[in-house]
């Protein structure tokens, strides 16, 4: 879409600078994306690398005005766009006429089926890889179903639904089979896999657990079993870093090239 005129973007910009959230931050570390994903983590901007990218494509959606190529990735720019508006009720009127129309581009791009299948042949590939490293090396797991995935939580929009496990090598015939048996109409993917060289696989996630249950993220049993949480892959890896695990994610095309 088109590009703000120079005195919208301003203002989009003094919005930003402003916002003490990590968009704000990561936009004042480094406002012309220049820097490493790797320095700005360091300098405070987010959590982790992955964070880095997902708020870089929010912040050159809203004063570029460039759309995601990812669905989900447009998904969460579109709650930052929201949270920008919250934030700034006054903003110029012709900086929200843009907002809206770069916040309608991402919804479309959200729900578009041929995007999302694109996404979910990525996903599919990248999960094999992770399933083997897992396999060789124990260790804890993250996946969800590809609908959870497409699907955000219901009592929060900006959290999906992911399951956090342990495997000490037989996660193939433990997890994907069990779950065909279930006659569930989709495998489950892998998002993310954890290691340690100090901790056995079943203490590592004893500690995730620990802190997610803390910050009540854990489903209702009854609903879809203990070890469920309505999360985003940005705060398991925050919980993973903070632990100090090793965290290989999926090698899927990046929208942010510095990430």
């Amino acid at each position: 879409m088109a590009s703000p005129s120079t005195e919208v973007r301003q203002v989009l910009e003094a919005a930003l600078r402003a916002n003490g959230r990590q968009l704000g931050k990561v936009f004042v570390i480094d406002p012309d994306f220049k820097m490493k994903a790797a320095e700005v983590v360091q300098r405070g901007g987010a959590a982790n690398s992955g964070a880095v990218g997902n708020l870089r494509c929010a912040i050159r959606a809203i004063i570029l005005g460039e759309i995601p190529t990812s669905p989900t990735v447009s998904r969460q720019c579109v709650g930052s766009i929201n949270g920008l508006l919250r934030d700034n009720p006054n903003l110029l009127p012709e900086a929200k006429k843009f907002l809206y129309e770069v916040r309608q581009g991402l919804e479309d791009r959200a729900s578009s089926e041929t995007y999302r299948e694109a996404e979910a042949v990525d996903r599919r590939a990248a999960s094999i890889d992770l399933v083997r490293a897992v396999e060789e090396r124990g260790g804890v797991y993250v996946y969800s179903l590809p609908h959870y995935l497409n699907f955000p939580c219901k009592s929060d929009p900006d959290r999906f639904w992911y399951k956090v496990g342990f495997t000490t090598g037989d996660f193939e015939s433990r997890v994907i089979t069990s779950h065909r048996k279930t006659g569930l109409p989709e495998d489950p993917v892998v998002r993310r896999t954890y290691f340690s060289k100090e901790l056995q696989p079943r203490d590592m996630e004893t500690r995730v657990h620990k802190l997610l249950i803390a910050s009540g993220l854990q489903t209702d049993a009854e609903t879809g079993g203990e070890e469920w949480f309505a999360t985003t892959e940005d705060q398991l890896d925050a919980i993973a870093e903070a632990l100090g695990f090793e965290i290989v994610g999926p090698a899927e095309p990046s929208e942010d090239d510095d990430a």
